[in-house]
């Protein structure tokens, strides 16, 4: 009797213990899982999500004033981040504010070849007979790239449309030998006529070709050891209308080299893929931007355990 009596009496300060003690637990797990979480967000993103980070080969990718806050900030905001950012750039006509932009110099339209200025004044006619402002944006670009970027052993050239999986570029780019001159895309044969964009060139050569080149939108890729050698030849050659057509024609010029067949750096949008093939592609193109670039992310990157290699789910 007595010690029930004692027991009632003493049994509130018990509960009251356990309650101290239990708040306690649950603070101190709390404050962990703050400090956890907060070192979390004071790491790069890529681990944070437990993602690699591409650090030897550079991305050059092409955008301009009108689509610097759509397309190219979308590639910031998603494949980018997982680029080393010293090995990030972007090529465009005017500076930026947020994107580690290089301002390239337009070609001087009085310059520029009679006939294609013609059309380009008038927005007409067919992309190959009208002046395109990027032509000779590439030759630009890796110029800039071989000489501010000398830890890189590859050099990836893309629009800023186009959605990179660079885990795997940088996978299928090892059974490569970067010191070697290769030159490296998804090929197509072009056969007609090559155009000079400056009048001085017109007498040159405007004549039919039999030319294989990368095609640039998803990207095609050279090798430290090709950029070595055409570094200093570039300004020998003609600039071609097209900066894909006059890469190919440049490097074949002046080193006599093609390019090398990868067809995974695919020139059209994910969803125009058969899923089989799909699982094999390491770039596309045509992508519409944040939106679509953010969906294509988590699919192949953030929710990666729930999706195929092919970003399809997973049943």
């Amino acid at each position: 009797m007595f010690r029930n009596r004692k027991f009632a009496r003493s049994w509130p300060f018990i509960v009251f213990t356990w309650i101290v003690v239990v708040l306690c637990i649950v603070t101190l797990y709390g404050e962990l899982n703050k400090r956890r979480n907060k070192g979390r967000q004071n790491q790069p993103f890529h681990k944070q999500n437990e993602l690699p980070l591409v650090t030897d080969i550079f991305f050059g990718v092409f955008t301009c004033k009108n689509y610097a806050e759509t397309y190219a900030k979308a590639v910031f905001e998603t494949w980018g981040k997982l680029v080393e950012p010293s090995m990030l750039r972007f090529f465009s006509d005017t500076p930026h504010s947020i994107l580690p932009t290089v301002v390239t110099p337009n070609i001087d339209i009085t310059n520029v070849n009679s006939r294609l200025k013609l059309n380009y004044q008038k927005h007409v006619g067919h992309k190959e007979r009208y002046f395109r402002q990027e032509s000779n944006r590439s030759l630009q670009m890796f110029a800039w790239a071989w000489d501010h970027v000398p830890q890189a052993k590859w050099f990836y050239k893309c629009d800023d449309d186009s959605f990179v999986r660079v885990d795997l570029l940088q996978e299928m780019l090892r059974q490569f030998d970067y010191t070697q001159p290769l030159y490296i895309g998804s090929t197509r044969r072009f056969r007609g006529k090559l155009v000079p964009v400056l009048e001085r060139d017109v007498s040159k050569r405007t004549v039919d070709v039999d030319l294989r080149y990368a095609m640039g939108g998803a990207g095609y890729v050279l090798s430290r050891g090709l950029l070595e050698k055409w570094r200093p030849l570039m300004n020998q050659c003609v600039v071609y209308n097209g900066e894909d057509k006059n890469v190919a024609q440049c490097i074949l010029d002046t080193l006599h080299i093609e390019p090398i067949n990868l067809p995974g750096l695919c020139f059209v949008h994910p969803d125009k893929v058969d899923p089989v093939s799909r699982d094999s592609m390491i770039a596309f193109h045509q992508i519409g931007g944040m939106k679509d670039s953010i969906e294509l992310f988590r699919r192949f990157y953030l929710d990666r355990n729930s999706f195929d290699s092919g970003g399809d789910v997973i049943p």
